[in-house]
Protein backbone atom coordinates (compact mmCIF):
# COMPACT_ATOMS: atom_id res chain seq x y z
CA UNK A 1 0.00 0.00 0.00
CA UNK A 2 2.65 2.57 0.90
CA UNK A 3 4.68 1.24 -2.32
CA UNK A 4 1.63 2.04 -4.01
CA UNK A 5 1.06 5.61 -2.60
CA UNK A 6 4.71 6.30 -2.99
CA UNK A 7 4.52 5.74 -6.83
CA UNK A 8 1.21 8.07 -7.13
CA UNK A 9 3.32 10.67 -5.52
CA UNK A 10 6.39 9.87 -7.95
CA UNK A 11 4.06 9.93 -10.93
CA UNK A 12 2.60 13.31 -9.83
CA UNK A 13 5.49 15.03 -9.26
CA UNK A 14 7.50 13.99 -12.59
CA UNK A 15 4.70 15.08 -14.29
CA UNK A 16 4.41 18.63 -12.28
CA UNK A 17 8.66 18.99 -13.07
CA UNK A 18 8.09 18.11 -16.62
CA UNK A 19 5.35 20.94 -17.38
CA UNK A 20 7.36 23.15 -15.16
CA UNK A 21 10.55 22.21 -17.02
CA UNK A 22 8.62 23.02 -20.55
CA UNK A 23 6.73 26.45 -19.13
CA UNK A 24 10.36 27.34 -18.31
CA UNK A 25 11.91 26.65 -21.74
CA UNK A 26 8.62 28.50 -23.01
CA UNK A 27 9.49 31.60 -21.46
CA UNK A 28 13.47 31.04 -22.25
CA UNK A 29 12.51 30.97 -25.53
CA UNK A 30 10.04 33.64 -25.56
CA UNK A 31 12.80 35.77 -23.83
CA UNK A 32 15.15 35.78 -26.62
CA UNK A 33 12.61 36.25 -29.41
CA UNK A 34 11.99 39.40 -27.21
CA UNK A 35 15.54 40.29 -26.93
CA UNK A 36 16.44 39.69 -30.53
CA UNK A 37 12.64 42.00 -31.43
CA UNK A 38 14.33 44.49 -29.01
CA UNK A 39 18.18 44.60 -30.83
CA UNK A 40 15.71 45.51 -34.00
CA UNK A 41 13.77 48.37 -32.78
CA UNK A 42 16.96 49.48 -31.05
CA UNK A 43 18.74 49.60 -35.11
CA UNK A 44 15.75 51.00 -35.94
CA UNK A 45 15.65 54.15 -33.44
CA UNK A 46 19.54 54.19 -33.99
CA UNK A 47 18.66 54.45 -37.93
CA UNK A 48 16.61 57.56 -37.62
CA UNK A 49 18.70 59.34 -35.09
CA UNK A 50 21.80 58.91 -37.40
CA UNK A 51 19.48 60.21 -40.07
CA UNK A 52 18.48 62.98 -38.18
CA UNK A 53 22.11 63.82 -36.09
CA UNK A 54 24.55 62.09 -37.09
CA UNK A 55 26.35 58.69 -35.97
CA UNK A 56 28.05 59.69 -32.94
CA UNK A 57 25.06 61.96 -31.75
CA UNK A 58 22.77 58.96 -32.08
CA UNK A 59 25.17 56.73 -30.16
CA UNK A 60 25.77 58.60 -27.56
CA UNK A 61 22.21 59.49 -26.90
CA UNK A 62 21.11 56.03 -27.07
CA UNK A 63 24.23 55.08 -24.78
CA UNK A 64 22.84 57.82 -22.25
CA UNK A 65 19.82 56.55 -22.43
CA UNK A 66 20.49 53.11 -21.57
CA UNK A 67 23.37 54.23 -19.06
CA UNK A 68 20.05 56.74 -17.51
CA UNK A 69 17.99 53.72 -17.65
CA UNK A 70 20.69 51.21 -15.50
CA UNK A 71 20.76 54.12 -12.81
CA UNK A 72 17.28 53.91 -12.08
CA UNK A 73 17.53 49.93 -11.69
CA UNK A 74 20.43 50.48 -9.55
CA UNK A 75 18.79 52.76 -7.31
CA UNK A 76 15.59 51.05 -7.09
CA UNK A 77 17.46 47.63 -6.28
CA UNK A 78 19.49 49.57 -3.75
CA UNK A 79 16.29 50.18 -1.60
CA UNK A 80 15.76 48.34 1.43
CA UNK A 81 11.65 47.07 1.50
CA UNK A 82 9.85 48.39 4.58
CA UNK A 83 8.05 45.92 7.15
CA UNK A 84 4.39 46.43 7.30
CA UNK A 85 3.27 46.51 10.97
CA UNK A 86 0.40 44.63 10.83
CA UNK A 87 2.59 41.88 9.35
CA UNK A 88 5.44 42.50 11.80
CA UNK A 89 3.00 41.69 14.59
CA UNK A 90 1.68 38.93 13.61
CA UNK A 91 5.19 37.53 12.40
CA UNK A 92 5.33 38.50 16.47
CA UNK A 93 2.99 36.83 17.63
CA UNK A 94 3.53 33.27 15.45
CA UNK A 95 7.34 33.42 16.80
CA UNK A 96 5.48 33.54 20.40
CA UNK A 97 3.88 30.36 19.55
CA UNK A 98 6.56 28.74 17.88
CA UNK A 99 8.86 29.44 20.91
CA UNK A 100 6.10 27.66 23.20
CA UNK A 101 5.27 24.76 21.16
CA UNK A 102 9.24 23.98 20.61
CA UNK A 103 9.33 24.40 25.11
CA UNK A 104 6.56 22.09 25.14
CA UNK A 105 7.83 19.73 22.91
CA UNK A 106 11.12 19.64 24.89
CA UNK A 107 9.07 19.01 27.75
CA UNK A 108 6.92 15.86 26.49
CA UNK A 109 10.94 14.62 24.65
CA UNK A 110 11.65 14.91 28.54
CA UNK A 111 9.12 12.65 29.36
CA UNK A 112 9.07 10.04 26.88
CA UNK A 113 12.73 9.42 26.81
CA UNK A 114 12.26 9.30 30.87
CA UNK A 115 8.84 6.38 30.16
CA UNK A 116 10.66 4.26 27.48
CA UNK A 117 14.09 4.40 29.70
CA UNK A 118 11.31 2.91 32.45
CA UNK A 119 10.04 0.30 30.28
CA UNK A 120 11.94 0.26 26.84
CA UNK A 121 9.53 -3.07 25.74
CA UNK A 122 6.40 -1.09 25.90
CA UNK A 123 6.86 0.95 22.58
CA UNK A 124 8.33 -1.83 20.94
CA UNK A 125 5.45 -3.94 21.75
CA UNK A 126 3.10 -1.23 20.68
CA UNK A 127 4.51 -0.83 17.18
CA UNK A 128 4.55 -4.99 16.50
CA UNK A 129 0.90 -4.47 17.44
CA UNK A 130 0.31 -1.48 15.18
CA UNK A 131 2.61 -3.44 12.46
CA UNK A 132 0.67 -7.00 12.68
CA UNK A 133 -3.02 -5.19 13.09
CA UNK A 134 -1.79 -3.61 9.86
CA UNK A 135 -0.52 -6.98 8.13
CA UNK A 136 -3.91 -8.26 8.65
CA UNK A 137 -5.41 -5.58 7.12
CA UNK A 138 -3.94 -5.56 3.92
CA UNK A 139 -4.42 -9.34 3.94
CA UNK A 140 -8.27 -9.19 3.45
Amino acid sequence: MLRLLLGIVAAQTVQQVGRKARRMGHLVFAAVLALVGFGFVLDAIWTALAYELGPIWASGLIGGVFLFLALIVLLISGQKPRPDAALAAEIAVLEAQLRKVQADAAGLGAEVSDSIGRKPAVPLMAAFAGGLLLALKLRR
